[in-house]
């Protein structure tokens, strides 16, 4: 049997004291930062920028000659190497010729290898290289475009015994364990018969094996297909003549670690397809953020009465919750420019997507956190336990990676990181992660470009006093892949 590897919030969940909070906050007292945002500041909005470890220009566009990027997603083994995957395209977004590709680092993200490809270009036989490359050239010959990018990475935890009754990549040893590790992307299907017929739809989920070093380790394989992978005749392209179209040999587990509220992915093949709506049935939402855990127990609730991650059992002491924020993504006339929260006391979030898929009836709520309308990141640091219960450092640390400042020209920065610390979930401290992005951007065809810093990602890396350090990966103007590294006692 293979088990669940314990992610950070895993072990935040096993080492917090009980909470005396137990409600769940109003969707108006998140945003406590004071003073408020200068909307007139294009670069700051008026905010203190936070000092950086280190920032790197992990993959350059025009110097690789593929001008898209974007879709950052980062994973630590923990045994001192980082994984980043992003998508790569010559030209434009959700395109044919769109991949995934891979760089690593082993100095907790202040230097990253080159990147790699791991998920190779989708081409049928007639298409014997992408051509132009670009949106406007596969719409004017009414073909699908299909394009893969990065979705989530998935840790399995195979003993020994099983290891050897079953072929597969010689991974990171731990306690007579080995770590088997996926690289998942969605797939995108784009479409554009005419003005009136054009849209996205999900055609399945494919993975990689990647060793302990950073190596793709076998073929690619599917953790989901769907009617469109056929209609869109994946079988047809390199994945189906020279891989075979073949599920992962944990291709089930890996679809249900990626239900789990802490593991659920911003895309999904139903999401993709589906106008998913709000509560008040109006407000379009797309990219949940990961969620994060409230623990809203007493001091008499027993420690046996834990689930096997630290959370407590439904039905039993205080009212404990999962919280997470959606994106706005309705019409220029709806949009709110907010972002919007969703909350629930399943443990596995069986209550809501993607356990429960509904375009309406979502209990979706409108905040008071501004955003421009982009991807945000949601997570938290666990407490250090080094310190003692009077320092403000062994209390949980939230923290939330977006872009704060809505404007007319929809430009995606500043890049700020905002937090919340303690029982409460309302947002007091925030800095400046990036902003003042590049004025100089390769042209695309989809008019998609602008000046932004967006869709970030983070991971925390490093322990004891001083050593915590928050790792975030974004994108710059759709076509550069950063990294920026700022320590955890320097957020605000």
């Amino acid at each position: 049997m293979y088990t669940r590897l314990p992610t950070l919030l895993t072990l935040l969940h096993t080492l917090l004291p009980l909470a005396t909070t137990t409600s769940h906050p109003a969707s108006t007292s998140y945003w406590q930062i004071s003073p408020p945002l200068n909307t007139s500041d294009a670069l700051t909005a008026g905010l203190p920028s936070l000092p950086l470890h280190s920032q790197t220009l992990v993959y350059n566009g025009t110097r690789h000659k593929r001008t898209y990027a974007h879709h950052p997603s980062l994973y630590t083994n923990n045994h001192g190497r980082l994984f980043l995957q992003y998508s790569t395209s010559p030209i434009d977004e959700d395109t044919t010729g769109q991949e995934s590709w891979l760089s690593t680092s082993t100095d907790d993200g202040t230097t990253w290898s080159e990147g790699v490809s791991i998920l190779p270009t989708a081409l049928l036989d007639n298409q014997t290289d992408t051509g132009p490359a670009n949106y406007s050239y596969w719409c004017e010959k009414n073909v699908w475009m299909r394009a893969v990018h990065p979705l989530a990475w998935v840790p399995i935890r195979v003993t020994e015994r099983e290891r050897a009754t079953a072929s597969s990549p010689n991974n990171t040893t731990t306690n007579n364990n080995q770590e088997t590790l996926y690289a998942v992307s969605q797939t995108t299907l784009r479409y554009c018969w005419s003005a009136s017929t054009k849209g996205t739809k999900g055609g399945g989920r494919i993975a990689r094996r990647i060793d302990s070093k950073g190596n793709a380790v076998g073929a690619p394989c599917w953790t989901e297909k769907n009617y469109w992978t056929e209609v869109a005749r994946f079988n047809e392209t390199i994945y189906g003549t020279r891989y075979g179209m073949r599920y992962c040999e944990h291709a089930a587990y890996i679809e249900e670690y990626l239900k789990e509220p802490d593991t659920t992915p911003a895309w999904g093949s139903w999401l993709y397809g589906t106008k998913m709506y709000a509560e008040d049935g109006v407000h379009d939402v797309q990219e949940p953020t990961h969620a994060v855990w409230f623990d809203g127990g007493n001091s008499t609730y027993e420690k046996g009465a834990r689930d096997e991650r630290g959370r407590k059992r439904e039905g039993k002491g205080g009212e404990a919750y999962w919280q997470r924020f959606w994106r706005d993504i309705s019409n220029s006339n709806t949009i709110s420019n907010k972002l919007w929260t969703e909350h629930t006391a399943s443990l596995h979030g069986s209550s809501w997507y993607p356990n429960t898929l509904s375009q309406y009836n979502n209990s979706i709520y409108e905040t008071d956190i501004p955003d421009v309308g982009s991807k945000a990141h949601y997570g938290i640091v666990p407490p250090n336990p080094n310190h003692p219960s009077s320092n403000p450092l062994s209390l949980p640390l939230r923290f939330l990676i977006h872009n704060p400042l809505p404007n007319p020209s929809k430009y995606r920065q500043p890049l700020t990181i905002a937090t919340s610390r303690g029982d409460s979930p309302a947002f007091t401290g925030i800095g400046v992660l990036r902003t003042n992005a590049s004025t100089i951007i390769a042209p695309d065809t989809r008019g998609l470009k602008r000046l932004m810093f967006s869709y970030p990602t983070a991971i925390v890396v490093g322990q004891g006093e001083g050593g915590q350090k928050l790792v975030v990966s974004y994108s710059e103007n759709k076509e550069n892949i950063w990294v920026s590294v700022v320590r955890v006692r320097d957020l605000l």
